[in-house]
């Protein structure tokens, strides 16, 4: 997984072309594109994500078939991170996520 699934889920389409890393073919440009393109309904969300479920699952079945009894941990991106990638941003630059937050 990657620290987008939560973003995909919510409607953003994801790319990882090879040689060029993660690519965002529907970025946000603004505010008014939250409605018009994000996936807002959480029930939605949690169904567009669960392959992500079944994928935890099988992993702790397999853990504990292999006698390993301990928890398994996930990890997504911190909101600002999944933010920045959602409005085009590189988590370095100053860019739409910097301008949106002033405004």
């Amino acid at each position: 997984s990657d620290i987008l699934t939560i973003a995909e889920g919510m409607g953003m389409e994801l790319q990882f072309p090879p040689g060029k890393g993660m690519t965002v073919s529907n970025v946000l440009q603004g505010p008014s594109d939250i409605d018009s393109t994000l996936i807002m309904e959480p029930k939605k969300v949690v169904d567009r994500l669960e392959y992500v479920m079944e994928s935890v699952r099988a992993t702790k079945a397999t853990l504990r078939q292999r006698g390993f009894h301990v928890p398994l941990l996930g990890f997504s991106g911190a909101p600002w991170t999944l933010f920045a990638y959602m409005t085009g941003d590189s988590i370095r630059e100053n860019g739409n996520g910097e301008r949106w937050a002033r405004e």
